[in-house]
Formats: C-alpha cells, structure tokens, sequence
C-alpha cells in the first residue's frame, strides 16, 4: 500500500485513496470531544466538527485538455499534459508560459518532450533568482529578492492543510519575519508579486487578494475578498495584513514573538456532528474499486524487470536539497554537486563497478549517465535517484558536475494516472552498464 509496488507506481490516486480508507477502518480520524488537530493560528477561527465532507465532483469537469481525455480536477490542472498541450497545434494550443516558483526543466517527466515544449512557447517567462535550466530557455528572466530580502511569515505553510491531511502544523505555532537585509545596491530585483500586479497595472485590470479556507465548495470560513488599490502600489507588509484578515491570533501579537511561538491557548475541541449531517466516510468508491480491479487483473510479473532491464528506478529525497533548489550552493552540495545513483553494494560488485564510477542508466526510452553509489538499504536490483538534477537534453551530459535528471528516462504518456495524468514515475525498468571513463563526460 506504501505504493512501491509497479502497479501503485501508476495509481497514486487509488495508493492516496487506499490510504485514507486504512486511517478510516483504524479510526484514527478526531473524535467528539477529542482536541483538535492542526488548530488554526494565522487563519480564522473554526468550528471542527466530527463528520465528513459529502462526496463532490474532484474531476471531469470544467476545461477539457485535448490529450489523453484529461479534465480540470480539484488540484488543477495536469501538469504532465502541458507539454503536449503545447506542441500540438490548433485551437486551445497552449502559446505563452509563466514559471514562479518552478522549474519545469527540472520537474517535468519526459525531459526531452519538455524541452521541446518550453522552446516552441511564444513567450516563456520565469521569475527566478539564478540561471536555471528553464531560465536558460526563456525569453525573460524576472531577477526576484532572495528570501532575507524580503518579509516572510508562517501562513503559507499553515495554509498547506488545505491540500493534504499529512501537512500543516500540528500545533498553534505562528511566525513573522521582517525582512533582515536590503538588496545590494543597484541591484534590480523585485519581488514576485510585483510583476503581476505590474502587468495588471499597464493593462489597466483589476486585482483581488483573496483569501479561501477548504476545499471546493466546503470552506470552513467565509472568503476574504480585498480589491487591491490599482493607484498606488501596496507594500509587501501591507499584503501580509491584508492576507491575515481575521486571523485567530492577530498579526500584532505573532510579531511580538520574533523567533515564533506555539500559541497553547489555542485549544479547539472537536464538536459533534451538525444536525441534519448524514454524510459517511466512504471506503468503497466506485471508481476507486474498479481501478482497484484492473490493478488485480494485471500480470504485474509482465510489468516487472527482464533480461534487458534487470533493475527498477525509484525516486529518492535528500536532506539538503528542496526539489532544484540548493544545488548551487557549496554549503549544501558539500563537494558532491551531483545526485549519485544509489544501488546495493552487491549489485555494484555484480555490475564490475565501485562507488564513485559513472554508469549509463537505460530505459525503454533513453538513457542518461549517473554517478554511482552504494547504498546498503536498499534492495538488490533497484536503484534510486534523487530528481530535479541535470542540465538540458540538448546540452553535453555533465553527471559529475549537474547530476542525473531521471526525468529523461519517463515518457509522459506511459501508464499514466486517468485524473490527474501523472505518468510511471517509480519502479521504472531499467538497465545499469558501465562505461568507459575515458571516453565519458567528466
């Protein structure tokens, strides 16, 4: 059920369903009369209640994409489509692009069919503070502060519960930071924000800062709504106040502790359901149990490794490293600016080859080279690999230098997920060969 296996590979929605069917057969959701968890502290105040959501509609509805009858879903949209929303032509083809916050380069599956999406863009713009490999490719590069340039407060990461039942805050903890330092001077940078309330303001629109607690159409408290002054551009301060609106510990009282604080007097008791409530946990969906099915109707043998790809891919975290973020700084790569590819010493013993040799990892759809490395936790005949390493398709490999990008090895339409379109991103099948150091790209 952890979603290891080749099948839960392709399945995350049915691996992320099965898992909250297991929490519900435990009875690990809060009880009446129970504390309640992740209390809110810089967002307003709520009412927990000890009943579930109705089912409502999480996909197929609202913009249709015109690849692999993909839909709208209640996460958005499926970002593995955009790069063949992009190269295919005709009505709806997708023309113009902005990355905040990201690296698609880096994080796409199908790294050569995104390259190719990303250069035949009409305009590509990215707001990033260094040459990334998706800035190296775009028509503008928007230079933004550097986070102590900027003030910064723990709302984000609270607001986060709204996406996932495993993320937030686990308790009342609140923070605000001022922003510590100026950029040097003469720098032109702005903050990223900036840039589209700019745009907005030279095309004469309008801005809301919104703010909206929950999912769909179940909110646990009313929007806030502010139209933003279109005259005179707001302060990065005077956004944050306006994003904490009503917020259950006041903005003034979070700033009187500047190393932040977990507001105990914050105690919300789950109360029971409302009257009228008849809404169930569901552990049967209907279409959860016929992926369920097909999951079981598989030959999940014919799926695994074979003669020519005798060992399986899967993804890998670092500690230093947040997706591409972090690779450029000396402090964090500690010498090794590159993702190893970790095997089992046995493995590499079978292989002919020793930690700190280059390999050349091969799937069914091309190939990259990877540093290698023994890793003694891991199972014989897999091999992991932490993403969002690399340098561009087109561009000479440099594994000792940029690292891997597993994402060239995935084809985008490959046993992908019916909703949200993500492709076969773990226990991929692959072939591990060494190579001649010679002749290889240091």
């Amino acid at each position: 059920m952890a979603g290891t296996g080749p099948s839960f590979a392709t399945r995350g929605n049915l691996t992320e369903y099965l898992a909250l069917a297991l929490t519900t057969v435990c009875g690990f959701w809060p009880r009446a009369g129970e504390r309640a968890t992740r209390p809110n502290a810089m967002l307003p105040a709520f009412t927990p209640r000890a009943q579930p959501y109705p089912p409502y509609r999480a996909s197929g509805f609202g913009e249709k994409l015109r690849v692999r009858g993909l839909t709208n879903t209640a996460a958005g949209m499926p970002t593995a489509a955009l790069a063949d929303e992009i190269l295919l032509p005709g009505e709806d083809q997708v023309r113009a692009l902005f990355c905040l916050g990201s690296n698609p380069m880096m994080a796409w599956p199908d790294q050569r069919k995104a390259e190719q999406a990303l250069e035949k863009l009409d305009l590509l713009v990215t707001l990033d503070p260094e040459m990334s490999a998706t800035a190296r490719l775009a028509d503008y590069v928007i230079a933004t502060r550097l986070t102590l340039e900027t003030p910064g407060m723990s709302q984000p990461a609270e607001n986060l519960k709204y996406f996932g039942p495993s993320v937030g805050y686990a308790q009342a903890y609140a923070q605000y930071a001022p922003k510590l330092v100026e950029p040097p001077e003469g720098s032109d940078v702005i903050e990223e924000w900036e840039l589209f309330y700019g745009l907005a303001q030279r095309m004469e629109l309008g801005l809301q800062l919104v703010g909206f607690y929950g999912w769909g159409r179940h909110i646990e408290s009313p929007p806030v709504v502010t139209q933003l002054d279109m005259e005179h551009k707001p302060s990065s301060e005077a956004l944050h106040e306006l994003l904490v609106q009503g917020s259950r510990i006041p903005l003034e009282e979070v700033k009187r502790h500047p190393h932040g604080h977990i507001f105990d007097e914050v105690q919300e008791t789950v109360q029971p359901r409302e009257a009228g409530n008849t809404a169930r946990l569901q552990l049967g969906d209907p279409q959860m149990l016929r992926e369920l099915q097909e999951v079981a109707a598989e030959d999940w043998r014919a799926r695994q490794r074979d003669a020519e790809f005798g060992f399986l891919l899967i993804p890998r975290r670092s500690n230093f490293f947040v997706n591409s973020t972090g690779r450029s700084l000396a402090t964090l790569t500690r010498g090794k600016p590159w993702n190893p590819a970790y095997l089992h010493p046995l493995d590499l013993e079978a292989l002919g080859l020793a930690s700190g040799d280059l390999a050349r990892l091969r799937s069914r759809h091309a190939s990259v080279l990877a540093v290698v490395e023994a890793d003694t936790s891991l199972r014989r005949g897999v091999v992991s690999l932490t993403h969002a390493f690399g340098g561009l398709p087109s561009a000479p490999e440099e594994p000792r230098r940029l690292g891997t990008n597993p994402g060239r090895l995935l084809r985008a339409d490959d046993d992908y997920d019916p909703i949200t379109g993500i492709p076969r991103m773990g226990a991929l099948p692959i072939a591990v060969e060494g190579v001649d150091e010679e002749t290889a790209p240091a």
